[in-house]
């Protein structure tokens, strides 16, 4: 099973307040893929073994879609700065200037959009 990194919304992951997430990559997932919700998952030095997962996560949607319709469509955008188990305070604007310079993309570029549930295993 993949490892997906949360180390920026870890707080929202483990009150289980966020149901989606946007990557650059990960074009390959499909709605039933399991993954393991961890907060790191590279950069360990050599020997040093990675913690447990925090939880696993099953993906119930994924599509591609550009950046900012997050500030193109105002409802959107607030909808999915709740989605993302973030604060109101950062809002779409915030969000997206801090995901584009983070992930070194133009806000107009497509990211992945991916939708998820929590597992109770």
């Amino acid at each position: 099973m993949r490892r997906m990194s949360f180390s920026m919304t870890l707080d929202a992951i483990l009150k289980r307040t966020k149901t989606v997430t946007r990557r650059k990559g990960w074009k390959f997932l499909k709605p039933g893929d399991r993954l393991k919700a961890v907060e790191q998952s590279l950069g360990f030095a050599a020997g040093e073994k990675a913690p447990p997962p925090i939880c696993i996560i099953e993906v119930v949607d994924v599509r591609r879609e550009p950046l900012n319709r997050m500030t193109e469509d105002r409802e959107y955008g607030w909808n999915e700065i709740i989605a993302e188990g973030l604060s109101l305070k950062m809002g779409p604007v915030g969000f997206v200037e801090r995901f584009a310079k983070n992930s070194r993309i133009e806000p107009s570029d497509d990211i992945t959009r991916i939708e998820f549930r929590y597992v109770e295993e």
